[in-house]
């Protein structure tokens, strides 16, 4: 796992599987790699209400997302909102794990573990160890 400068707009930390081997031609086409990324947001929303503009706003960025096991949880004494969300992207099965984290005030942690559905198995028991590392500082 490599820290990694993302590319994508708002994301904070990234960090990527860079040893991962993958025999599916399409994720080898356009070099996917398994990857957890922390984002940050500033709302005034309750976490229940900023979960319905997140689900809104990833259905719309994605068509054809599923969301599923959307369970409430904490995260080293934080309000969370747990999903999973089930992505299809050139001919390829993606399985993601948010974390949606109230932190003190206005702002929400959203954590992301990113895998293909085929993978998802083999990383299902590490998304607890990530959880668990995630530590706000005040």
């Amino acid at each position: 796992w490599t820290k990694t400068d993302s590319q994508i707009p708002g994301i904070t930390l990234m960090v990527v599987n860079t040893g991962e081997t993958n025999d599916d031609e399409n994720v080898k086409k356009i070099n996917f790699r398994s990857y957890y990324a922390i984002a940050y947001v500033t709302t005034q929303k309750s976490l229940n209400d900023y979960l319905s503009e997140y689900e809104a706003e990833v259905k719309n960025a994605v068509s054809g997302t599923t969301i599923e096991n959307v369970n409430d949880g904490m995260v080293n004494g934080y309000t969370a909102k747990f999903l999973e969300l089930n992505i299809k992207q050139q001919n390829i099965d993606f399985k993601t794990f948010v974390a949606l984290i109230k932190g003190d005030g206005k702002d929400v942690w959203i954590l992301t573990f990113n895998t293909t559905a085929k993978l998802w198995s083999a990383y299902e028991t590490l998304i607890p160890e990530i959880l668990n590392s995630f530590k706000l500082k005040k």
